[in-house]
């Protein structure tokens, strides 16, 4: 079969969606009414259409449609859909869904199933300007996806309905299903195939059914593929194909030709219907889905064409026509005289597969008579473009009369229609829908001008909880056009009158259900009455209604009651705070679920004698295979173990295999260093440094570590709380000093970084350096003035290179960007030190606050150690290369020496700085100068 046959069932699939992007009316009428239509579709197939018409029709001006697509990704694809053509189509079907109007929100998801199933693309709203990339996605994502083993329907179609299901609580939308698959259900064995088989049919449609999903199955039927096949695997693959229909649709034959229902049926009116698609012949099938939109949209099919020039009269209420044809050109006409056969913008024109389908929306002036040519089949669609609107404020109350109003609508424009232009009999009826699914017959409302109708002494069922109200509108043109009907539903919440007891405690909430003989027990909490007595009822022997429960075991749950007269009664007086009913529920079979019942609860009052109400009550308890019990918790507790536990292995492993490299041959040397704004090393007098072999100090052998100490600082390694990030390697500077690496970090550890405290090191030790700065010089810090350090270097022998000294030396000293991190760090010191200072600003005589320069302070000084006694010479400098760990760090600060040239006594405390620019030939003042302090 040529892969086009998939793209005209896909797209035309689509098309029955798309059209509401420009709805006009919803053929939702009741079964076997209306008009009918040639279709290649079931009957029940047909209704899917109208039930998800009526679904978004009756969401009013906030319109939500969720489609989830499950895509099979089996390897039989590679044969019959051998150029991957339904990555295109379902790409296009996605921008299709994005062409709806916008009060449409449409969100979609992606999942693809074959032995397993999986989510590709979380729950998404379409953005019709971003939908080209991601159709892109999804075309290159299942261009690829075709290789896996197997066809398991029933995992696809359970994690559908959890999806779906999630969604639905969250957006209350009209929920569709789109399931593509080649070929019929196939598991690994044959009984596992025929349980999932039972599965499908007797329950898991029926949810989707019940849940109100419409399911548009499509099946790529490829004959070419089958016949390619042996004759024993082509029987096997269409046998289990024949099961799509019945599983979808309710009812359908098999490859036996026998007739199988699934699940309820006939469907429920108050479910949703679904609707089964075979890619066959591509033109004639495109042919037969361009027909179905516009009668989702409630539009009429006209005989008036028929030849290959045919001509059509558009009467008043006539919002627009569409025609769906096979002819490859076309002309059509206008009253006026205007002819086209193109898109224009009066005209739009969908194409697929050699059929065409055109829209056109009618005014004042498309009033009269058109002219068609064309040189095939041709369907004329009549639409009237209008929409039903129910009031609001229906407060409805079970078994007593009341009253239903609402109008009708244009649907451009939100107006009231003016149903003058039709016939004169137009009636609008009213019928009930029940949750059990049955249905009232119909009632006709009172109408009134222009457009309005209300329905008197309107009685919604009793012992219904729940109601589902569907308004049909019936219209025919002057010249006696049956249109479609057109119908909206509408849910509504049914109450009891107050003076009749009502259910308190709703749900009722029952105790664990163990076994047997340890029933499920709680109580049923009443409300009283209000201005007269009455009385509640269960009866004895009453049958539950099971609404949830993992097995199947309805017939087994007994139901007790206690505190009840004879006839299961208990009376409530007015002005009583509450009456309770004790419950007790067993069942002989044991399983472990999440139960919800029903039971029947009969309500009377004494102000209405010889009447009374019936509803429904919900129970819900929990039950447990005896000695699993605490399953849940033991789940709980496993899992959180099955999380931790490969986690807590991977910290631990991580701990115990991240070291710093230390080994043999690891040499150090340290060089008192002045770092210049040309990132220039020079020794502290400004002279270049000599360097010498002898400089380097072996380091004694040990193993890798994860941390030492070191006059720099204290290297060591760190593991991230976040088990999956990987470990680093740092430096924390010695008190008083900051540390520059310039090694790469990862961008997660800027900040921790940012202050120079802390530097990311190699994890070699061959491969460390770092130059110390301390805070007081960073504190004095001038960007044209030299600053001093001292620098670091780390180095693993190489014997067979006499020069590596100097080759390591040079490598570290011509690295560019030491004095652009210098300039940044002394902004960090100098707002760290500013501080306190800001704290301090309140002084108060003699306590608390810094004193002036002169004399020196008697405490610690800034940050960078004690300070020299005032006139003493200075740090004495170390030996290059000594290796020595309590060398005076160079550039520490230190008060003036000179009492005679105070600051202003009103300043706060500083340390001395340089009165100006040092070059390398002229050596920084030294500490203990007679140079005074100056503001930094």
């Amino acid at each position: 079969m040529k892969t086009s046959r998939l793209a005209n069932v896909f797209l035309a699939a689509f098309s029955a969606l798309l059209m509401f992007s420009g709805i006009a009316t919803v053929g939702a009428a009741p079964d076997g009414q209306g008009a009918k239509s040639k279709s290649a579709l079931s009957e029940n197939g047909q209704r899917a259409f109208a039930d998800l018409g009526r679904c978004l029709q009756s969401q009013g001006k906030e319109k939500v449609l969720d489609v989830f697509y499950l895509i099979d990704e089996s390897l039989s694809l590679q044969g019959s859909d051998s150029e991957n053509k339904r990555a295109d189509i379902l790409s296009s079907s996605l921008i299709q869904l994005a062409s709806f109007r916008k009060d449409v929100t449409v969100n979609y998801s992606v999942a693809f199933f074959a032995k397993e199933y999986g989510v590709w693309k979380s729950w998404t709203t379409l953005n019709p300007g971003g939908v080209v990339p991601e159709a892109s996605r999804l075309a290159d994502e299942v261009r690829v996806r075709n290789e896996g083993a197997g066809t398991n329907w029933l995992i696809g179609i359970n994690g559908a309905i959890e999806e779906l299901n999630a969604q639905n609580e969250r957006t209350n939308g009209c929920s569709t299903l789109i399931w593509l698959t080649d070929g019929g259900i196939q598991l690994e064995t044959v009984s596992s195939t025929v349980d999932a088989i039972d599965q499908l049919c007797s329950n898991r449609f029926d949810v989707l059914r019940k849940n109100n999903v419409t399911v548009l199955g499509i099946l790529l039927k490829s004959e070419e593929y089958l016949d390619a096949i042996s004759a024993e695997d082509k029987k096997q693959n269409l046998l289990r194909m024949a099961y799509m229909q019945p599983m979808i649709e309710g009812t359908g034959r098999l490859f036996d030709n026998s007739v199988l229902n699934c699940g309820t049926y006939p469907v429920p009116k108050n479910y949703r219907q679904g609707a089964l698609f075979v890619a066959q012949d591509p033109k004639d099938l495109a042919f037969e889905f361009l027909k179905l939109p516009p009668q989702i949209e409630g539009c009429t099919e006209s005989p008036s064409i028929r030849g290959d020039v045919s001509e059509f009269k558009i009467e008043n209420g006539i919002s627009g026509f569409q025609i769906v044809t096979k002819s490859a050109s076309w002309r059509l006409q206008d009253p006026s005289g205007t002819v086209t056969s193109a898109p224009s913008k009066a005209v739009s024109v969908f194409q697929t597969a050699g059929a065409s389908q055109i829209k056109v929306g009618t005014t004042q002036s498309g009033v009269g008579k058109w002219k068609f040519t064309g040189n095939d089949d041709a369907i004329l669609y009549l639409c009237a473009g209008l929409d039903i609107v129910i009031d609001a404020g229906n407060n409805l109350i079970a078994g007593r009369p009341g009253s239903l109003s609402g109008k009708v609508i244009l649907q451009r424009n939100g107006l009231p229609a003016n149903l003058d232009v039709y016939a004169a009999k137009h009636p609008i009826t009213v019928q009930q829908i029940a949750g059990d699914g049955s249905s009232s017959a119909p009632v006709e409302a009172t109408q009134s001008a222009p457009s309005s109708f209300k329905l008197e002494n309107f009685t919604p069922t009793a012992g219904q909880s729940e109601l589902e109200i569907r308004v049909t509108l019936y219209l025919t043109t002057k010249d006696g056009f049956e249109l479609a009907p057109i119908s909206v539903a509408q849910k509504l919440e049914v109450r009891l009158p107050e003076n009749y007891p009502s259910l308190k405690s709703n749900p009722i909430t029952l105790s664990d259900l163990r076994n047997s003989t340890e029933p499920a027990t709680g109580e049923a909490i009443f409300n009283a009455p209000v201005g007269t007595n009455g009385k509640v009822c269960i009866a004895p022997n009453t049958q539950v209604k099971v609404i949830n429960d993992s097995v199947d075991r309805a017939d087994a749950y007994t139901l007790k009651t206690s505190g009840v007269d004879a006839n299961g009664c208990i009376p409530i007086r007015d002005g009583d705070t509450q009456g309770k009913i004790s419950l007790q529920v067993a069942n002989s079979v044991t399983a472990s679920s999440d139960v919800v019942l029903e039971i029947p609860v009969t309500y009377y009052s004494d102000a209405e004698p010889g009447k009374s109400f019936t509803l429904g009550a919900p129970i819900e308890f929990t039950s447990y295979v005896p000695g699993q019990e605490n399953a849940k918790w033991w789940t709980l507790l496993l899992t959180i173990l099955g999380i931790a536990l490969p986690l807590g292995l991977i910290y631990l492993m991580s701990w115990l295999t991240t070291k710093i490299a230390f080994g043999r041959q690891v040499q150090r040397a340290a060089y008192p260093v002045m770092l210049t704004p040309a990132d220039r090393y020079t020794a502290r007098d400004g002279s270049a440094i000599a360097i010498d072999g002898t400089d380097f100090k072996i380091r004694p052998e040990q193993p890798d570590v994860r941390s030492f100490e070191d006059s720099v600082g204290t290297f060591r390694t760190k593991i991230s709380k976040l088990v999956l990030a990987a470990p680093w390697f740092e430096v924390k500077a010695s008190e008083g000093t900051r540390v520059i690496t310039l090694v790469h970090s990862a961008p997660q550890h800027k900040h921790r970084f940012g202050s120079g405290k802390l530097a990311p090191i190699p994890g070699d030790m061959g491969k460390i350096w770092a130059l110390q700065v301390s805070d007081a010089d960073l504190l004095k810090f001038e960007k044209s003035t030299p600053i001093p350090g001292t620098l670091v270097i780390f180095k693993r022998n190489n014997l067979a290179n006499p020069n590596q000294f100097r080759d390591v030396f040079n490598g570290v000293t011509t690295k560019a960007g030491m004095w652009r991190e210098v300039t940044r760090l002394a902004e960090v010191v100098k707002n760290e030190s500013a501080k306190p200072e800001k704290i301090a600003k309140p002084k108060r005589g003699g306590g608390g606050g810094d004193t002036p320069p002169p004399p020196p302070p008697s405490g610690p000084g800034r940050p960078g150690g004690t300070p020299p006694r005032p006139g003493s010479s200075g740090p004495t400098p170390i030996r290059p290369g000594s290796g020595s760990s309590s060398s005076i760090r160079p550039g520490s600060s230190t008060p003036s020496s000179s009492p005679s040239t105070p600051s202003a006594p009103s300043s706060p405390s500083t340390s001395s700085r340089p009165s100006g620019a040092t070059t390398p030939n002229t050596p920084p003042p030294r500490p203990g100068s007679s140079q005074p302090p100056k503001r930094i």
